[in-house]
């Protein structure tokens, strides 16, 4: 059994909550996904399962991008000044993304981030 979307990390919150929505005004309409709950209501659900996994995909490529990214835009700015300031931008979005896409702690991050 699935622990409940509410003890996730706050990525896969806003899945289950938001995209599972805008998912469903977009396509599920048209391809009638999911499974009906009330048809009177036009209310369906989406399998939890699904949900955390098309979370954890779109974190997984998000963190396989980001580090090439990182390299890709240090390499083409000549400047120092501008590369700290490209460095510096770059762990907060990597902060950023521990934050949204993990259950860590905030002492956690901050250990990480640090390193």
């Amino acid at each position: 059994m699935n622990p409940p979307a509410s003890e996730g990390d706050s990525f896969t919150n806003f899945i289950t909550y938001w995209m599972a929505s805008i998912f469903h005004t977009l396509f599920g309409r048209r391809f009638h996904a999911g499974k009906i709950v009330d048809e009177e209501a036009g209310l369906r659900s989406y399998s939890d399962m699904r949900l955390s996994k098309a979370s954890n995909l779109i974190a997984v490529v998000v963190a396989s991008v980001l580090p090439i990214l990182t390299i890709f835009v240090l390499n083409a700015v000549n400047s120092t000044k501008a590369r700290i300031r490209w460095t510096v931008l770059f762990t907060g979005v990597f902060a950023s993304m521990l934050a949204m896409f993990s259950s860590a702690t905030r002492a956690e991050i901050i250990a990480v981030t640090a390193t």
